[in-house]
C-alpha cells in the first residue's frame, strides 16, 4: 500500500472525476481535506457564488477550519492544446498537496454534443516542492492571506452549508517530517 497520502489523494480524487464522468457527464469544482487524524471531507465548491479569489479564501478557510494537514482540489480551467495550433480548450486540473509539496495533473476535457463531459484525456503529472507559488496547491501556505473580517465571513458561510459536505474517516498513516 502507498503510504504518501499526498499521492493516495491524487489517485483518488482523480479517479473520483472519472467516475463523475462516465456515470453522470459532470465535473464539478471539488476539495477534500484530511486532517492528521484522518477526518476527510469533501466539498463541491462549485455551486457557491464566489468569484475566483473568494472562492480561493473560502477554501483556505474551510481547510483550517477542518484542521486539514493535506488536501485536493479538482477544477475546470482553460488552457492552451499542447499542439502548435496555440488554440483554447477545457481542460480539469487537480491538484493534491501539503503545505510543503504537491501533485498536479492535467486532463482534456471532451464533451458530446449535449454538453456532457463524455472522456478525460490524460495530459500530464507533475510534482513540485513549492506549493505557495501555484495558486491552486497554495491553500495551506501563508501565501493567501485571508482577513479577520473575511475569515469571519467565510467561516459563517462554511458552518451553514458544512452539513452538505460529505464527511469520513481514512487511516492515514505518519509520514517522518
Amino acid at each position: 500500500m502507498n503510504n504518501d497520502l499526498i499521492r493516495q489523494l491524487f489517485d483518488d480524487h482523480s479517479l473520483w472525476h472519472a467516475n463523475l464522468v462516465r456515470d453522470y457527464g459532470r465535473l464539478p469544482r471539488t476539495v477534500t481535506g484530511v486532517s492528521v487524524d484522518g477526518k476527510q471531507f469533501l466539498l463541491i465548491v462549485e455551486e457557491l457564488n464566489f468569484n475566483h479569489v473568494e472562492r480561493h479564501k473560502f477554501i483556505k478557510t474551510v481547510l483550517e477550519s477542518e484542521k486539514s494537514t493535506a488536501f485536493a482540489y479538482g477544477s475546470l480551467v482553460i488552457a492552451t492544446t499542447t499542439d502548435e495550433s496555440n488554440e483554447f480548450e477545457e481542460q480539469l486540473e487537480i491538484v493534491a498537496a501539503n503545505s510543503r509539496r504537491y501533485i498536479c495533473g492535467s486532463w482534456r476535457v471532451i464533451r458530446d454534443s449535449d454538453g456532457f463531459a463524455m472522456e478525460l484525456q490524460h495530459l500530464c503529472d507533475s510534482e513540485r516542492d513549492n506549493p505557495e507559488k501555484y495558486p491552486l496547491a497554495w491553500f495551506l501556505t501563508d501565501a493567501p492571506v485571508v482577513s479577520k473580517s473575511e475569515r469571519l465571513r467565510y467561516e459563517t458561510i462554511w458552518s451553514h452549508i458544512r452539513n452538505d459536505a460529505r464527511f469520513t474517516n481514512r487511516k492515514v498513516v505518519r509520514q517522518p517530517c
